[in-house]
């Protein structure tokens, strides 16, 4: 029966299923054959996709990352905030605004303050070069990992 306005109600579930190592390298692959297990991208897709994030990771937008023809790179910098791993970002490593593409996770310590991701986020925005045709993806996670005092942004980018 169709939910109706004031005769019934629609409940939604989602489901998210947590994929185990082997899973999402089996999708890596898939999605880009040629990308080496040991190499660093690798690596951190497999982090990026495992484990148990505070942002559920859309795996559609891996085979966008992976698309034919583009190059990667992976770029970690070590901050005292969230916001200041952002700084750093952008102040260190200049060439991450030419990206046509970025997967990025932050490891910071139990307890994050959703206002500094947002800060963060909004300084990344702010510095992208984007070309509203080409980019794809953009997507970020955290994870509640780090040692108190610790933080880390990690970007995985695709030009």
């Amino acid at each position: 029966m169709p939910c109706e306005r004031g005769h019934a109600f629609c409940l939604v579930f989602v489901y998210f299923y947590t994929m185990t190592a082997e899973e999402i390298k089996v999708r890596i692959h898939h999605a880009c054959p040629l990308l080496a297990e040991s190499s660093a991208v690798f690596s951190e897709l497999v982090n990026f996709f495992l484990g148990e994030s505070k942002i559920v990771p859309n795996f559609g937008e891996l085979p966008r990352l992976l698309a034919p023809h583009r190059l990667f790179r992976v770029i970690r910098v070590c901050g005292s905030s969230i916001p200041d791993c952002a700084v750093r970002l952008i102040d260190e490593h200049p060439e991450f605004t030419g990206a046509k593409g970025m997967l990025r996770y932050y490891r910071c310590p139990p307890g994050v303050n959703w206002w500094d991701v947002e800060r963060a986020e909004d300084e990344l925005g702010n510095a992208m070069l984007m070309d509203v045709y080409g980019w794809m993806p953009d997507g970020f996670t955290l994870f509640e990992t780090a040692d108190a005092g610790m933080f880390e942004l990690v970007a995985i980018l695709a030009f």
